[in-house]
């Protein structure tokens, strides 16, 4: 199924609210929750969302698993990275943040310092 949403905004609002409910579901199920975040600029928006007291309210982030779906061959502190947007969007702006359950996986050896994983 394709939805089509009107706005950068309506599409992270609609994120946002998969999140909790799918949240919901697995600590109903197993008591925890594993995600996968992505970097760039588009799931950006959806983080800041879920940092606020509207979503974060509703997840017990104690029960959160991170994991990583991408990395950019840059250090974790660089503009570029996909990490440093994850932490700074939602992760250090969340009580008890799921940083602690994070499997931050460190970036290999690239060529050139520029690139995808």
């Amino acid at each position: 199924m394709l939805k089509v949403f009107q706005d950068e905004s309506a599409l992270a609002q609609a994120a946002a609210k998969v999140l909790v409910l799918e949240f919901k579901k697995a600590a109903t199920r197993s008591g925890k929750f594993s995600v996968v975040l992505s970097g760039g600029s588009t799931p950006e928006a959806t983080y800041k969302l879920l940092s606020t007291k509207l979503f974060c309210e509703q997840i017990d982030l104690t029960k959160v698993h991170v994991f990583w779906g991408d990395e950019r061959c840059v250090p974790t502190g660089d503009s570029r990275s996909n990490y440093r947007m994850a932490n700074d969007a939602l992760l250090s702006r969340v009580p008890h943040s799921p940083i602690k359950h994070s499997s931050h996986v460190p970036r290999p050896k690239c060529s050139g310092g520029r690139g995808g994983v």
